[in-house]
């Protein structure tokens, strides 16, 4: 995909997160992984007038390539956890889901996008405004049944 339609898709995702002038977003990227997400993401942070940094985690030493849920390399860190808990926003490109980090992280009122897919599915799946308010009326439906 065109780096300049994945900035824009990126800027779209921030925008509809809420991401605005005054606030400081965090890219959580790990080794060599993806790169052009945290270029796309600290150009749409610029963009809105935010502040941002890009945290690079080493590379999984693991040799199997295999991709554990949770697994993002912030266990043990505790002063990469401490950075992320003290941003509005962390854009996740490491897949914290599940993890006690991410849990913290979070409770700390830290919001978290994650962005793992490839940017041709995350341009197929751009939430929108509409969607999200049909979205809640049909949990509200659901809740009311």
């Amino acid at each position: 995909m065109d780096q300049n339609l994945f900035n824009e898709i990126c800027l779209q995702q921030l925008t509809l997160s809420g991401v605005h002038e005054g606030e400081t977003v965090a890219v959580l990227t790990r080794g060599a992984e993806r790169a052009e997400y945290a270029d796309a993401f600290l150009w749409a942070v610029g963009k809105l007038g935010a502040q941002g940094f890009h945290l690079r985690l080493p590379a999984p030493v693991s040799a199997s390539g295999a991709w554990a849920v949770g697994d993002s390399g912030l266990a043990g860190n505790r002063l990469a956890v401490e950075a992320l808990k003290s941003v509005d926003m962390v854009v996740d490109c490491t897949f914290l889901l599940f993890s006690p980090e991410q849990f913290e992280i979070q409770g700390a009122g830290t919001r978290i996008l994650t962005a793992v897919e490839p940017p041709a599915l995350l341009a197929r799946l751009m939430p929108t405004r509409e969607l999200r308010e049909r979205v809640e009326i049909g949990a509200e439906l659901l809740a009311k049944a």
